[in-house]
């Protein structure tokens, strides 16, 4: 992402066509990534809402499991941050999932 950036802005400021058009090249390349990815997540939203589910649910078991860490008060909060913001997903993921036909328990 930043080459593509610096060719455009690079071809910008020399107002190099080459370079101005290799940047207009790669923009319609990922672009056109973005677009196929979109499809592809939107043909298979099943399964993505499947494993993002099951990752989000691994990670939040993770966070609660894992003990509290030795040593400065900085680690603990960094735990309780990482813990909240988990908690959010989890919870988040939870409401989603009862307005869809997905069926997975906790």
């Amino acid at each position: 992402m930043m080459v593509v950036g610096f060719l455009g802005c690079y071809g910008a400021i020399q107002e190099s066509q080459c370079l101005l058009g290799t940047f207009f090249a790669c923009l319609i390349i990922l672009f056109a990534c973005e677009v196929a990815a979109g499809i592809w997540g939107f043909m298979n939203k099943d399964t993505v809402a499947t494993e993002m589910i099951s990752f989000y649910d691994s990670a939040y078991d993770k966070a609660i499991s894992f003990p509290a860490l030795p040593g400065t008060e900085k680690d603990n909060k960094e735990k309780d941050a990482v813990t909240a913001v988990l908690r959010v997903f989890h919870e988040t993921v939870r409401t989603k999932r009862n307005d869809s036909k997905i069926t997975h328990s906790f």
